[in-house]
């Protein structure tokens, strides 16, 4: 008999863990991103091909979370090193997915495809240039 009385109190017991774990799950689910998802300052580093070149860069962009960022780093291109700064246009759609517009101060510009992980505490990035193969990662400061 307590036996009985033990099984039914633990299944009662992780029925209602479950009945209130559920809409937690749901809310994080159903929160998804946006570019309010993105403030403050993240460390950022990449690396690749620049054509032929090799690339890498470290920097540290800021993120206002109205969709405008801007950044200034260290970027070696073949081993040349030299400063990496820029301004960036960003969206963040509702699947964590996004892109960023980079303007560079002599006008260039690159387009990056991201994802938005960890609450928006990690930011993966691919360079979408065509010619070129760079990607790396940004991570909140």
């Amino acid at each position: 008999m307590w036996r009985s009385i033990l099984r039914g109190s633990v299944g009662l017991v992780t029925l209602a863990g479950i009945v209130f774990l559920v809409p937690d799950l749901q809310t994080a689910k159903s929160a998804g991103c946006s570019n309010n998802t993105l403030q403050g300052a993240y460390a950022w580093m990449g690396n690749g091909l620049l054509g032929e070149k090799m690339w890498a860069g470290i920097g540290i962009e800021t993120f206002d979370g109205a969709g405008n960022s801007s950044s200034e780093g260290t970027r070696s291109l073949n081993g040349q090193i030299g400063p990496h700064k820029f301004t960036g246009a960003y969206t963040v759609n509702a699947n964590c997915t996004g892109s960023i517009r980079l303007t560079y101060p002599n006008g260039q510009v690159g387009n990056l495809n991201i994802i938005v992980t960890d609450g928006g505490r990690e930011i993966y990035w691919i360079v979408t240039d065509s010619g070129l193969t760079i990607s790396g990662v940004k991570k909140k400061i």
